[in-house]
């Protein structure tokens, strides 16, 4: 269908904001079938391209990088850009109020998402590797539909389909943890009150669910995608690395919280160290 990008956009964002501003059921139930479908959509191109497994023990040494500059400063600034990938896990928290047993679960539900998308994200780069050679991957507008193609399967339907549920379900996520970072911050008083607002029906913050609509939809139709990538990892890496840092302080001032989860030292201060890391060199490279 050719409709105008930014026609595009706006109705899409417009339709999700209406999606959170329903209620808190409604949005995780889409977002819940959503996610099944992408995974789905994952382990559909890891079958399909699956053969190409079997070239890994001859391929690998050409995966181990040189120590060439030029090679690592590459995997730096991809890795980089590609953080934004991982953004939604800690986005759990923004909810804890919403969750049932949320000291028990909200732990245990970040730590299985995390491992499960590290895996999937590392066998899908993998295959995609083995599947297609380097020049035609990087030229690729879709690589996913690329890597099926390859495999002698005719991929459009399928997987545009399952490329415009995962870009939905990003941004939908999104919608609704950002309104509760500005609920939560009206309800303490570090933003107007208003934004601490509920509606009696939809019980939802529907003013910070209106304004994040907003926000998104200017810098969706403002900015190219690699830059609202950069920019997002800049963010995000900048409060992982404070998040991390306050943990420490935390932990040096209160070793034991009655019925919070523990996690030894070295656990923050290795995230705060490589969060810290990852921004000085992407502003050296």
């Amino acid at each position: 269908i050719h409709i105008p990008d930014w026609l595009a956009i706006t109705c899409l964002i417009i339709c999700l904001g209406l999606i959170a501003a329903i209620g808190i059921s409604q949005s995780v139930w889409m977002a819940t079938i959503i996610t099944i479908i992408e995974i789905g959509g994952l382990i559909y191109v890891l079958v399909i391209a699956g053969d190409n497994f079997s070239q890994l023990p001859s391929r690998l040494p050409e995966m181990i990088p040189s120590f060439d500059a030029g090679a690592w400063s590459g995997i730096f600034i991809g890795a980089f850009l590609a953080f934004y990938a991982f953004i939604g896990f800690e986005d759990m928290v923004n909810v804890a109020e919403e969750v049932i047993d949320a000291p028990r679960l909200l732990p245990k539900a970040i730590i299985i998402a995390l491992i499960t998308s590290t895996i999937l994200y590392l066998a899908v780069a993998t295959i995609a590797v083995l599947s297609l050679p380097i020049n035609e991957l990087t030229e690729s507008e879709a690589p996913l539909a690329s890597i099926v193609k390859a495999s002698g399967y005719n991929p459009t339907l399928i997987i545009s389909a399952i490329s415009l549920v995962a870009v939905v379900n990003g941004a939908l996520i999104q919608i609704i943890m950002a309104s509760r970072v500005l609920y939560g911050m009206g309800n303490t008083g570090l933003a107007p009150r208003a934004l601490a607002n509920v509606h009696p029906y939809t019980q939802t913050p529907l003013i910070a669910t209106g304004l994040t609509v907003l926000a998104v939809l200017i810098l969706a139709l403002w900015l190219p995608l690699v830059t609202l990538a950069q920019i997002t990892s800049f963010i995000t890496l900048a409060i992982f690395a404070s998040v991390n840092m306050a943990l420490i302080r935390l932990k040096l001032r209160t070793p034991t919280i009655p019925g919070a989860v523990h996690y030894p030292l070295f656990v923050p201060i290795t995230g705060a160290l490589l969060s810290i890391a990852f921004l000085l060199l992407q502003s050296v490279i």
